[in-house]
């Protein structure tokens, strides 16, 4: 699937390109101290960088996960260090690698394929 496509899913699923959690990271993590969230994050399929921005992932990971799902790609979610500036074009074996995170599509059913081919 075009890398564009898989973008335009999640500004559908609520997580813009360049999201911004909070003004202020220490207010963010001290209102929500059990979440696991990422700031800066960057998202990667198997073909190369596809989003960055912060990622709650206590309270975003089902966006992420139908995202997978929907566009039947896997994608790895990273630090900012790990995907940014000399690393965005890292080979697909490290970044899986360094993923704090990584969503694999949910194995399909014939009664999914049937559904989506009359959803069409």
């Amino acid at each position: 699937m075009d890398k564009k496509k898989i973008v335009d899913f999640f500004w559908v699923k609520g997580l813009p390109v360049g999201r911004m959690l909070s003004g202020s990271k220490t207010r963010y993590r001290k209102a929500h101290p059990d979440n696991e969230v990422c700031f800066n994050a960057n998202v990667f399929c198997d073909e190369g960088k596809l989003w960055f921005g912060d990622i709650d992932l206590t309270t975003d990971a089902d966006a992420l996960q139908a995202i997978a799902d929907e566009t039947r790609v896997t994608l790895y979610v990273l630090r900012e260090l790990d995907g940014r500036f000399d690393n965005e074009n890292r080979p697909v074996e490290d970044v899986r690698a360094v993923a704090m995170r990584t969503f694999t599509p949910a194995k399909r059913t014939i009664f999914d394929v049937i559904r989506q081919l009359f959803n069409k």
